[in-house]
């Protein structure tokens, strides 16, 4: 699903809860403050779902639905700051699968 309407944005983020994974396109080169370009989002038991930040004029539904989930992310530092900056997100529960993982770094080889 891709959401490009205010008011479609209402609608999803009405029906959010439980744990969400969360992920964003940006881009921060060359700019005081990143650019965000593209937010996608898998609720459970929901369709996978793509939000355009640039077609929209209000984030604050989503922010505000988001705050009340539990959140999974991978390497999610500048995805949480950024929905912080752009949406109001306040988080709560946190999942960072790259923390989780012990880092993001290569596995160990498997035992002999």
């Amino acid at each position: 699903m891709l959401i490009t309407r205010d008011e479609d944005l209402s609608r999803y983020a009405a029906s959010l809860g439980g744990t969400v994974a969360v992920d964003t396109e940006f881009h921060g080169e060359r700019r005081y403050a990143p650019a965000l370009f593209l937010i996608q989002l898998q609720a459970e038991g929901g369709p996978s779902t793509v939000v355009d930040p640039l077609a929209l004029d209000d984030l604050t539904p989503l922010g505000d639905a988001l705050s009340g989930c539990e959140l999974l992310v991978h390497g999610g530092e500048r995805d949480i700051e950024l929905l912080q900056r752009h949406a109001g997100l306040r988080p709560g529960a946190v999942l960072d699968t790259q923390v989780l993982g012990g880092g993001g770094g290569p596995a160990p080889p498997p035992p002999p």
